[in-house]
């Protein structure tokens, strides 16, 4: 197997049959949501040398993210249907952008889909773990220790 990615509740139960096909200089991402599943992934290494060398442990922190269709108020004019006419006069140009009809706001609905992005106020206190681990050959983990 040229790479793995492990999201178990348990991964360090899978890491002899992994290391057994996972090709050698190839990677695993094991994915995880407490430092005691990552020291138990470091034991299993350990206590069955397995041909794994671990390069990285990475807190990875979430974000939750509101990602939703732009609206806008139905007395405003996109930008791109203004048009300058005769040096400072401005007109709107009707064209094929158009609101879907609403409360005091509407979905823009135009051939460009349009959207605002922004985290939540409220982020939860969560974080995990990605190891990575590389595949090596038995006879370098000799050497390291």
């Amino acid at each position: 197997m040229g790479k793995a990615v492990l999201d178990l509740e348990e991964p360090h139960q899978v890491l002899p049959a992994v290391a057994d096909k996972l090709k050698r200089g190839r990677a695993l991402a094991i994915y995880v949501s407490n430092l005691t599943q990552v020291v138990d992934i470091m034991e299993m290494i350990r206590v069955r040398a397995l041909p794994l060398t671990v390069e990285d442990v990475i807190d990875v922190t979430h974000r939750h993210w509101l990602v939703h269709p732009a609206r806008r108020r139905q007395e405003t004019a996109p930008l791109d249907r203004l048009k300058v006419l005769r040096g400072s006069d401005i007109s709107i140009e009707e064209s094929s952008h158009r609101s879907v009809p609403g409360d005091a706001e509407a979905y823009i609905v135009d051939h460009v889909p349009k959207y605002i992005t922004r985290p939540q106020h409220k982020q939860p206190p969560f974080s995990a773990f990605l190891v990575k681990v590389w595949k090596t050959l038995s006879s370098d983990l000799k050497h390291k220790r």
